[in-house]
């Protein structure tokens, strides 16, 4: 499967562009939230495809990565909407931070109720303080993974963030 329109949409609203380097908390980032890579350092400004081509350089990677993890014959890998908003999550915190995560214990036996919650505690910096933009990122990618309200209810959903 492979990150569909609606997906990338959601990143790239999500991380929004810069053509020019941006610090994030400790990490140097650049085009739709590409952070910069050892060889990498001396880039300070790029082209809008550039930006395209990193992001799609990035996806790619993820995909290979959660191909990987996630057994072939999980309910994620086959549903486009939940590998989507699956993606949008590990692009912001990383493969690493997926795979050492609960959200990750739970996906990979395909229990969704106890992912969707750890999935909602997603959204502190270093500090531990809640960022309104992470708290708006996870409810979109919560409610794109359960579109369909087959594991959370709109209520139970909204009560995660609170």
């Amino acid at each position: 499967m492979n990150l569909s329109k609606d997906g990338e949409n959601l990143i790239k609203t999500c991380e929004g562009l810069s053509l020019s380097v941006y610090p994030d908390h400790s990490f140097k980032t650049i085009g739709w939230g590409h952070t910069l890579k050892r060889g990498e350092e001396k880039i300070t400004n790029i082209t809008l495809q550039d930006a395209e081509d990193l992001f799609q350089r990035d996806v790619k990677e993820i995909e290979k990565n959660l191909s990987l993890i996630i057994p072939k014959a999980s309910i994620v890998l086959n549903h486009q909407k939940k590998y989507d908003a699956l993606i949008s999550l590990i692009y912001n915190i990383g493969i690493k931070s997926f795979s050492d995560s609960n959200i990750y214990k739970y996906l990979k036996k395909d229990i969704f109720r106890e992912s969707l919650y750890w999935w909602s505690k997603w959204v502190r910096d270093s500090k531990g303080e809640i960022l309104p933009g992470l708290v708006k990122r996870r409810k979109k990618e919560i409610y794109m993974f359960d579109e369909e309200h087959l594991h959370l209810p709109h209520e139970e959903k909204e009560q995660l963030f609170i």
